[in-house]
């Protein structure tokens, strides 16, 4: 299998927490929303895997910050904000390149943009890009939409397997929204730190580096907020079970 093929199965393998029965739309009209599109835009439309040799690939794959392009935490929800380019293990010489097909999937999409920022990054040990998204034009500020969460499989076990103790061994799930924010108010500090996992280094066969980022206490309550507001935002108009898919 090609390494094109592999992202796209790394990148529909990750999980997302949703309100069952509710129809979805394509929306784009946060910022979370705004970069799992630009995530999906990029591994399926363009040749950015292609630019980097095998084994540059190898090595992005096992190093990478799972969810590389994200929302900036205090602008997940918000129409506009910033989105983060996360550059661990992408060889140096193709990040112009990858900022030129970001920004290029923006604003053909009608988004008014900055220009990208890199400094180093205050959640991993790495460099991040920064682009401010400025004006949207999909917001409908008329429906009222859930909130959105994706994750990686290795977050999603961590929180939903070993921080809420439901069984994901079948990587979906289905359960009440009122016993999920149920398992979260009674969630105590101590039982979140100590599923906290640490920023590990490994050293594979070749002496190939692998790097586990880690998930935090801190983290791991932002993403049980989110889980609250999704489960919550189902309650409220009319849907009691969410999914975890």
């Amino acid at each position: 299998m090609n390494w094109y093929k592999r992202a796209r199965q790394n990148k529909t393998a990750s999980m997302n927490v949703m309100v069952a029965d509710y129809e979805y739309s394509n929306s784009k009209d946060n910022v979370l929303s705004i970069s799992n599109f630009v995530t999906d835009q990029l591994f399926y439309y363009t040749d950015f895997l292609k630019k980097m040799t095998e084994f540059e690939r190898a090595y992005w794959q096992k190093n990478r910050v799972q969810d590389f392009i994200t929302a900036d935490g205090d602008s997940n929800f918000e129409p506009v904000g910033t989105l983060n380019i996360y550059l661990l293990a992408i060889p140096e010489k193709i990040i112009p390149t990858l900022l030129e097909y970001i920004a290029k999937i923006l604003i053909d999409d009608g988004f008014k943009i900055s220009s990208p920022i890199t400094e180093d990054s205050g959640s991993y040990k790495s460099k991040v890009a920064r682009i401010q998204i400025l004006e949207n034009p999909h917001i409908n500020k008329a429906e009222d939409k859930p909130p959105e969460l994706n994750m990686s499989n290795a977050n999603a076990q961590l929180i939903f397997e070993k921080v809420l103790k439901y069984d994901l061994s079948e990587y979906s799930l289905t359960v009440p929204a009122f016993d999920l924010i149920n398992r979260i108010n009674k969630m105590s500090e101590d039982k979140i730190e100590e599923n906290e996992r640490p920023w590990q280094r490994e050293w594979g066969p070749g002496q190939v580096q692998s790097i586990n980022m880690g998930l935090y206490s801190e983290q791991i309550k932002d993403r049980l907020g989110v889980i609250k507001q999704i489960a919550q935002w189902g309650l409220d108009h009319g849907y009691k079970r969410i999914n975890v898919i």
